[in-house]
């Protein structure tokens, strides 16, 4: 499953778990099973604040199993936004090109919806006025029309 994906659905339990006390907390701690693959682990600053985020709901999940009730529920909602900050993050590390040198990239089979850019990204010459007609200004950057 794609960690976006893996991560939206842990953040979903956690809530889930403090919407419905009597839900059980173990499959919580489950859905923290999250695999981030090289390009994204190895994706720089953005990358490092995404892995802090994610050590700490696994942390919070570990917390879980021996929390009295009262304080599952502060952990519950500690770790619920821990994963949305790791979600928030994650979405930063994979959608936000701004300033990167992307000349000499293959974008062919690439999907670029959600890509976010500014004046100083570097696109292949061949892509260069499709990603402007693609783009539409976001908060005084670009992004890439979602097809």
């Amino acid at each position: 499953m794609w960690p976006a994906q893996q991560i939206t659905e842990a953040r979903r339990a956690a809530q889930g778990a403090l919407d419905d006390p009597d839900r059980p907390l173990a499959t919580v701690a489950d859905t923290l099973d999250i695999t981030l693959p090289p390009q994204i682990r190895d994706a720089g600053p953005g990358a490092e604040q995404l892995a802090l985020a994610l050590r700490h709901a696994h942390r919070d999940a570990g917390q879980l199993a021996t929390a009295a009730p009262r304080i599952a529920r502060r952990t519950l909602r500690r770790l619920a936004a821990d994963l949305a900050e790791a979600e928030a993050t994650f979405d930063r590390v994979c959608n936000d090109v701004r300033g990167a040198d992307l000349r000499t990239a293959d974008l062919t089979h690439l999907y670029l919806g959600g890509l976010r850019w500014d004046a100083a990204t570097q696109w292949p010459d061949a892509w260069r006025e499709r990603i402007r007609t693609a783009s539409i200004p976001v908060d005084g950057i670009h992004q890439i029309r979602d097809h």
